[in-house]
């Protein structure tokens, strides 16, 4: 009878685990996709940036050149 209550108490404790595990697992992707998303919109964002500073600078060469 003890042997029988404790097996379905270490059954109990695995099934715990593994749910812990995979909400973990859960949670962890959930963060990295998020974090890749922002790094991502930021990137772009510095490249869209550095192409306007790059566009304003050929502007103003080629109106010193024309004037």
């Amino acid at each position: 009878m003890n042997l029988v209550r404790r097996s379905q108490g270490s059954i109990e404790y695995l099934i715990l685990l593994g749910i812990t595990i995979v909400i973990i697992f859960i949670v962890v992707g959930y963060v990295a996709t998020y974090t890749h998303s922002e790094a991502s919109i930021a990137n772009r964002t510095a490249g869209n940036v550095m192409s306007n500073v790059k566009e304003g600078i050929l502007n103003i060469t080629s109106e010193e050149t024309k004037g």
